[in-house]
């Protein structure tokens, strides 16, 4: 739902503790996955270089609030994030992953205060890992 309400504005703000700032992208993308598809998309995770792992919990597998499981992709390090997020949204029983591409500003809490980066350029993506544990177990 996230995603959706920020490819909605105009404006989009994203406020996140430094350490999940990163210049460049290197951790592993979390994705939401139909259950009945994790096998497929771990597929597809491989095909495209990735190494696919099922988020779990002490009690079991992870399950978002809309009743899906995260599989976290890693894909090392990713130099062209737009592009991996096109090919992760093609992906068949994906139904969001965590990259950001549209954000306008990123303001990040420090021990000192906020750090803003605003988007300079068209096509510019602010390097931000989005996604991620924010979504409750069951």
């Amino acid at each position: 739902m996230r995603k959706v309400v920020s490819f909605a504005a105009r404006r989009v703000v994203i406020c996140v503790e430094e350490e999940k700032v990163h210049e460049n992208l290197s951790r592993a993308v979390p994705l939401e996955v139909l259950p009945f598809a994790v096998r497929v998309v771990e597929r597809q995770v491989r095909n495209a270089g990735g190494v696919p792992s099922l988020r779990m919990t002490e009690r079991g597998i992870f399950v978002t609030e809309n009743g899906n499981f995260v599989l976290d992709a890693d894909f090392g390090i990713i130099e062209r994030p737009e592009d991996l997020s096109v090919l992760l949204s093609s992906f068949a029983g994906v139904v969001e992953h965590g990259i950001f591409t549209n954000a306008t500003e990123v303001h990040i809490g420090t021990e000192n205060g906020v750090v803003v980066r605003r988007k300079e350029k068209r096509g510019e993506v602010l390097p931000v890992k989005g996604g991620g544990k924010g979504e409750r177990e069951k």
